[in-house]
């Protein structure tokens, strides 16, 4: 919400979105996954959770999420890997991805696909924050390809 107030006038403007956010995080860590809901409760984005990273190609999907949140240190799949096929696989590969982890590979990451990288331990804005910038990049990119179509 903001308020604009000039000449004695008083100016609201509300921005809210139509449908809140599918997010999906992979990771592994119950107290995290704990702290993410926590994080996200009472805001625009709606998450769901997976704890096996060899699960995730199948319930994207299912799941159809807008941003997918991924930590790199997995016990049954390769964080790496997963995080390539996921920037490559025909449902996610305009999905914005962030990697979360305590891993410090920003460089690798982005090469792999990441959109963001956030290092662990995470605090709920800088969460939110990596979100919201997901999203703004989404959509920036979705408009580009829309007016190149037009072109």
């Amino acid at each position: 919400m903001r308020y604009d107030a000039r000449d004695g006038s008083l100016t609201v403007v509300m921005t809210m979105p139509l449908r809140r956010t599918r997010v999906l995080i992979v990771d592994d860590n119950e107290d995290l996954i704990y702290l993410y809901r926590r994080c996200l409760s009472g805001s625009r984005y709606n998450m769901a959770s997976l704890s096996q990273g060899s699960t995730v190609l199948e319930e994207i999907e299912t799941i159809r999420p807008d941003v997918i949140v991924l930590d790199l240190m997995l016990p049954d799949a390769d964080g790496w890997q997963l995080l390539a096929e996921l920037h490559e696989h025909p449902v996610s590969r305009d999905t914005p991805l962030i990697v979360c982890s305590v891993v410090r590979e920003e460089e690798l990451a982005l090469a792999l696909g990441a959109t963001l990288c956030l290092s662990k331990p995470v605090q709920c804005q800088e969460l939110i924050a990596a979100l919201d910038q997901a999203m703004l990049t989404r959509a920036a990119t979705r408009d580009r390809q829309a007016t190149g179509r037009n072109a």
